[in-house]
């Protein structure tokens, strides 16, 4: 399944869950806000934001391969650094059969304030 369908398929869900104002990448709708870290030089750029109850959550589609780690773990790192000035709390989309050693990751760094989704990107096969 391609990152455009899987971020489209996240973005129906939290519409069909109640969560307000959701934003995604998805095609033909209003893009979620960008974060500038000015002291790392880059930006941070989420697949999805949405809200709930008065919590903003902001969503990123990793693929999670091994070769990724340390990527992801900069990526959480960062994330939640924005957490504490934006009041976004991050959240991680990571395939199911990636989802344990994303999981590792986050534990074996301290970084527990990444919420992590579960999601089945396989393509669904008619019988």
């Amino acid at each position: 399944m391609s990152r455009k369908k899987i971020i489209q398929l996240f973005h129906n869900h939290l519409d069909n869950k109640g969560y307000q104002d959701v934003r995604s990448n998805a095609v033909g709708k209003m893009r979620p806000p960008q974060f500038e870290l000015e002291s790392e030089n880059m930006t941070l750029k989420p697949d999805v934001s949405a809200e709930i109850r008065g919590k903003k959550l902001v969503y990123e589609f990793i693929e999670a391969k091994p070769s990724q780690k340390q990527k992801v773990i900069e990526k959480c790192r960062n994330y939640l650094k924005v957490s504490k000035t934006a009041g976004v709390k991050p959240r991680l989309i990571v395939p199911v059969d990636r989802y344990d050693a994303v999981l590792q990751w986050i534990n074996a760094n301290r970084l527990e304030h990444i919420g992590l989704i579960r999601m089945n990107v396989k393509p669904n096969v008619s019988a």
